[in-house]
């Protein structure tokens, strides 16, 4: 059967996300910024007063800014950076699971498997029914996938326990250990200045070589049922 697969609700979810990318990457950045910004003020407000204080009086005046610069230098910056790695794990498994229950729709002619696939191993579902009834060739993005399925882990863990490693650590000491914008301290999982970024970045590769494998199934289909034909419109 030939398919007008622009038509296809399926074909478009993954350009939408990776536009949404963008625009969580400027405000994730300006948020960095934003943080940045007030520590230096904090600090240049404190090395003034410091300046122009008698020695005595020094330890008084850091006294009076540290809850400010702890602030602004760790407390709001790692709010915020865990906040944004759980919404985007969130987001991209929504997203992947709408993009293949909306292809069991469209090209296969079934019922959304939407809920099927969100039970249990959300993310092997998914890569089991893409390389099953998609044709995708997993290792062709192997390891943007395992990275994902890191991400799901400490995702886990900042939302259950805080950050807090806990039992059977090794998967993700070991993604740390590779990774210096996600560490371990004191037992508890910290994301560094650069781990949205670097999250973020690699959803896009993720979704860019999915978008391959799918023109290679589009391919495929073509080959063995013949390209869609748009028949326009006659003039009047």
């Amino acid at each position: 059967m030939k398919i007008d697969f622009f038509e296809c609700n399926y074909f478009h979810q993954l350009n939408s996300f990776n536009i949404e990318l963008y625009t969580i990457k400027n405000f994730h950045n300006h948020s960095e910024s934003y943080w940045q910004t007030v520590e230096e003020d904090v600090n240049n407000s404190m090395m003034a007063e410091i300046k122009d204080a008698d020695t005595e009086d020094h330890e008084n005046i850091v006294d009076a800014y540290v809850e400010d610069l702890i602030n602004a230098q760790s407390t709001a910056p790692r709010f915020h950076r865990e906040t944004m790695l759980v919404s985007l794990y969130c987001q991209a498994e929504y997203t992947l699971l709408e993009y293949c229950s909306w292809f069991n729709q469209d090209v296969m002619g079934k019922d959304s498997n939407f809920d099927k696939l969100s039970r249990h191993a959300v993310l092997d579902n998914i890569s089991r029914y893409m390389q099953d009834v998609m044709g995708f060739d997993l290792t062709s993005f192997k390891d943007e996938w395992e990275y994902l399925k890191n991400i799901k882990l400490i995702r886990n863990r900042l939302v259950h326990s805080n950050g807090k490693v806990g039992k059977k650590p090794m998967k993700i000491e070991s993604f740390c250990e590779q990774n210096v914008n996600f560490r371990i301290q004191n037992g508890f999982i910290v994301l560094w200045k650069g781990a949205i970024d670097d999250a973020i970045n690699v959803l896009m590769k993720l979704l860019h070589k999915l978008e391959n494998e799918n023109q290679l199934f589009i391919g495929r289909h073509q080959e063995k049922f013949g390209a869609f034909e748009h028949t326009g419109f006659n003039n009047v």
